[in-house]
């Protein structure tokens, strides 16, 4: 929840590449920015390598991210529009 809070604040990612971080940023320009937990030396290159052109980019891809795939009232249609489908599908 932290991690897309930020994102949706326009804060680039760059994150641990546990499983509940590539979860949020699978299939995202975001994946190349997630180090190996205790790479310092990693996590370092990923900040350094970043131009001021990138951040900015990042910063809007970011919030179009979250928005795009977490806003909750997005969200919440996705979850009535399955919930109909399966009743539709019982019923029928």
């Amino acid at each position: 929840l932290a991690l897309m809070e930020a994102m949706q604040q326009g804060l680039i990612p760059i994150i641990s590449n546990i499983p509940s971080h590539l979860e949020v940023l699978s299939g995202t320009c975001f994946e190349k920015l997630a180090f190996d937990c205790y790479d310092f030396l990693g996590l370092k290159e990923k900040i350094a390598g970043l131009s001021e052109k990138d951040v900015e980019n990042y910063r809007k891809q970011a919030v179009h991210h979250i928005e795009g795939k977490f806003l909750s009232s997005r969200m919440a249609q996705e979850y009535e529009n399955l919930y109909f489908r399966l009743v539709n599908k019982t019923i029928s």
